[in-house]
């Protein structure tokens, strides 16, 4: 058979041969499986002509009662293949594949076709992986490129940037199928909703209660949002690159990023951690209100801090960071307490407070309240940041240090005066 009866074959096929003539399918696809395995090793023309007739035909010719048909004829395709050209044919595959595929987008893509869009092998793959993952935004951006209102390289550039929907990510997070309809009806149309389920954790090892579970922490979620004495130098960024300042609980990211040269200083306070190779370690004293309870009932009141200090990409040797800290007028001691910490931050500073640091946001609160800008990379942590740094949150937190500290001194005091008396 020659490749020009090949296409010819695979056109009928991918027009729709009705059901009934099934056993005419079956002498073609038999035609079709020996051309592929004769010509697979040495001829790779047939995966072009395979692609072009994937889009073409078949969004020109869409049948409803032809998917499923057609569906497995593919899938006997890629079997016929060898295991290298599987991946490419299966990038090449009709977004009809996939259930959740409607026919609002075949009728969109009929347009695009209309207006003579290039449909390549990577902009197709882009189509059927971004659809799957949030499909209202694929179908505005197809009709936005119909409309004229972006060209084809926009088009494709938005088309790589779209993340998924809501429903994605609850499904990511293993929320069941019914839970994640239920609360698309309740909050779907709230816009907090999206940021509260991208920034949460909210998995559970039991489905039972999941749906209350997640509703109580979106409810908290909000109240916590509309804390009116918020601060507008903190804000969401997805990473680090333009902070001078990295807060983090992570040796290797912190060394990683003071290594960046795009920088002539940069400084990295690894809370928590003595790390080896670092610029320099210190020891950080806790006010109370921040100081942890051990199993022994002792209170501890220091933790390590690890310095990554850097400049323009270069980590400074532990010889070089006093003069480093006296270009900054900032005390150089092996013991600070909170205050003096925060004075290595000035008003120049952005400062990143890296994603998943476990350190307490009123520790955090303390340590940028000069900085010039705050980022944080999910709203959970932005929602946690704003209540540590707003007014009525700092005059509790002095309360609560007062009270504490009172009820401490006392239980000492009870302590020495029973030593004394068994004495």
């Amino acid at each position: 058979m020659s490749f020009e009866e090949f296409e010819k074959r695979l056109e009928k096929l991918f027009k729709g041969t009705p059901v009934s003539e099934e056993q005419e399918t079956i002498d073609d696809y038999s035609s079709i499986r020996k051309f592929v395995r004769e010509n697979t090793s040495k001829e790779p023309a047939f995966l072009e002509i395979v692609r072009n007739y994937s889009i073409s035909f078949f969004v020109r010719n869409f049948r409803r009662n032809f998917a499923k048909w057609f569906s497995n004829f593919w899938e006997k395709l890629l079997i016929i293949l060898p295991a290298g050209k599987n991946e490419t044919l299966r990038n090449c595959s009709p977004p009809t594949l996939d259930s959740r595929f409607k026919q609002e987008l075949f009728k969109m893509l009929e347009k695009l076709a209309a207006i003579n869009f290039q449909f390549s092998l990577l902009c197709r793959r882009d189509l059927y992986l971004k659809f799957r993952i949030n499909s209202s935004r694929v179908l505005r951006l197809i009709s936005e490129r119909i409309d004229g209102s972006l060209n084809d390289t926009n088009f494709k550039k938005k088309l790589n940037e779209v993340g998924p929907d809501v429903r994605e990510i609850l499904t990511r997070k293993k929320v069941d199928n019914s839970i994640i309809q239920k609360l698309l009806i309740e909050y779907g149309a709230d816009k907090d909703f999206e940021n509260f389920v991208r920034g949460c954790d909210i998995r559970k090892r039991s489905q039972t209660g999941h749906y209350e579970s997640i509703k109580k922490k979106f409810l908290e979620f909000k109240d916590k949002k509309t804390i009116k004495n918020y601060d507008p130098r903190v804000k969401l960024s997805v990473g680090a690159q333009d902070a001078s300042v990295l807060i983090s609980a992570n040796e290797e990211t912190s060394r990683l990023w003071a290594m960046d040269t795009s920088q002539k200083c940069r400084i990295s306070l690894v809370v928590g951690r003595f790390c080896k190779g670092s610029s320099t370690n210190q020891i950080l004293h806790l006010p109370l209100e921040f100081s942890v309870k051990m199993s022994n009932n002792c209170i501890s009141s220091y933790v390590h801090t690890s310095f990554f200090v850097s400049t323009f990409g270069r980590i400074l040797a532990p010889t070089e960071v006093s003069s480093f800290f006296d270009e900054r007028t900032f005390l150089f001691c092996d013991i600070y307490t909170l205050e003096e910490l925060s004075k290595i931050v000035t008003s120049e500073d952005t400062v990143h407070v890296e994603s998943g640091t476990n350190i307490n946001h009123g520790i955090i609160a303390r340590l940028v309240r000069d900085a010039k800008t705050t980022t944080v990379s999910s709203s959970e942590a932005l929602v946690g940041l704003q209540g540590a740094l707003s007014p009525r949150q700092s005059t509790m937190s002095i309360g609560f240090t007062l009270e504490k500290s009172s009820r401490i001194l006392k239980n000492r005091k009870n302590m020495f005066r029973l030593v004394h008396h068994q004495l």
